[in-house]
């Protein structure tokens, strides 16, 4: 599903993650928060979404872009806004290799979100 220096990324959140939750265990404070994936990360809206249209893809050589029209509904009034999903073509086929935010998110592309959690945790 990801491209491998995506997955390499989220790996290294995810190993981040899991070693600030055992950090904290083991503090004077256990019972602090430790940094930890929280709402929806593959989306500008942490709540999520409770519906998605692929709107266009441009495709050139062996990278691509999917524009993808989310929507949230289950408050009101209703929330809708565009990522763009970046793809990349390996020798297993179509992959994510990042994800833009619209700007209702908190950080530009999920990338650098998770760049600056890993960041975060030490």
């Amino acid at each position: 599903m990801f491209s491998q220096d995506f997955k390499k990324v989220l790996d290294e959140a995810i190993h981040a993650s899991k070693a600030d939750i055992e950090k904290v265990k083991k503090s004077d404070h256990p019972d602090e928060k430790p940094l930890i994936f929280e709402g929806a990360i593959f989306s500008s809206l942490y709540e999520g979404f409770t519906s998605y249209t692929i709107k266009s893809v441009k495709v050139q050589d062996n990278t691509a872009e999917a524009l993808v029209a989310f929507e949230y509904n289950m408050a009101e009034p209703k929330v809708t806004w565009m990522d763009t999903v970046h793809l990349t073509n390996t020798e297993k086929g179509w992959r994510v290799d990042n994800v833009t935010f619209d700007t209702i998110g908190n950080s530009n592309d999920l990338r650098s979100r998770l760049t600056e959690f890993v960041q975060n945790t030490k």
